[in-house]
Formats: structure tokens, sequence, C-alpha cells
């Protein structure tokens, strides 16, 4: 599971997936470059945040996270 946190210290959340923290800018461990092209590409920084963690949490591929993306883009 991963769980975000914000840290009065520092101006980023952290996430920790298990007992592991690790820093948002770290995704790109867990993501491919294209999953990280289409995040950047939500204005509001927690949903990025937010599409970030489901990716890596439910594994989602690129086709899944343009279909999460665009169908909160059409309810907004």
């Amino acid at each position: 599971m991963i769980a975000i946190s914000k840290n009065s210290k520092k101006t980023h959340s952290n996430l920790t997936i298990g007992d592991r923290r690790i820093n948002p800018h770290d995704f790109l461990f867990f993501l491919d470059w294209t999953h990280i092209q289409r995040i950047m590409r939500v204005s509001d920084p927690k949903a990025r945040v937010w599409y970030l963690k489901e990716a890596v949490e439910q594994s989602w591929d690129v086709r899944t996270l343009d279909r999460n993306i665009s169908t909160q883009e059409e309810k907004v």
C-alpha cells in the first residue's frame, strides 16, 4: 500500500510503499517516461501525486492512465 504524508520540513509530499519512503520525483524508477509525460499534463498538483500513486499501486499501463485522466477531466 502507498501512503502520502506532508513533511513540514520539506516542500514536497513523501510517499511510502510498504516501509519504504520515497520522494515523488523518484517515481522515475517505478514508471516509464510515457507515464510521467501524461501525469505532467495534469494541472492540479494534488491530482498529479494521486495519479502517480495510483499508477504505481495499481500497475496501470499508459492506456489505463490516459483513460482515468480523461474521465476525471470530463467530470470537471
